[in-house]
C-alpha cells in the first residue's frame, strides 16, 4: 500500500480529505478484485422507504452471495454497512458477510 502511489511508502498529509481513507480503500478493493470479487454489487435491499446502496464487494458461488463491506470505523459508516449486511441476510439475499 502506497500513498502517494509509486512512492514506496505511505504518508498522510494535512488538509481536507487527506486522511488516507481513499488510498486504503482503493488498495483493499484492488486486492478483492484480484481474487474475483465483484465490486459495487447492487441487490434489491429496501429498509422502510430507504433503498440501501450497493455492497462494496461480493463473491458469488452456487447462487450464494458473500458480501464484503469496507468501513473506516466511523459510527455512521459502520451502521450503514451493518444495516446492509443484516438486511441482506434477513431477506435471504446474502449468505454471510464480513
Amino acid at each position: 500500500m502506497e500513498n502517494p502511489k509509486g512512492s514506496g511508502e505511505f504518508r498522510l498529509f494535512r488538509g481536507e480529505n487527506m486522511n488516507g481513507v481513499k488510498p486504503i480503500k482503493e488498495t483493499f478493493m484492488t486486492y478483492l478484485a484480484a481474487r474475483n470479487l465483484q465490486e459495487e454489487y447492487s441487490i434489491d435491499l429496501v429498509v422502510s422507504i430507504t433503498r440501501l446502496g450497493p455492497i462494496d464487494a461480493v463473491k458469488i458461488s452456487n447462487n450464494y452471495i458473500f458480501a464484503v463491506e469496507w468501513e473506516t470505523g466511523n459510527i455512521a459508516s459502520s451502521h450503514r454497512a451493518l444495516n446492509k449486511i443484516t438486511t441482506g441476510i434477513l431477506n435471504q439475499r446474502l449468505i454471510a458477510a464480513y
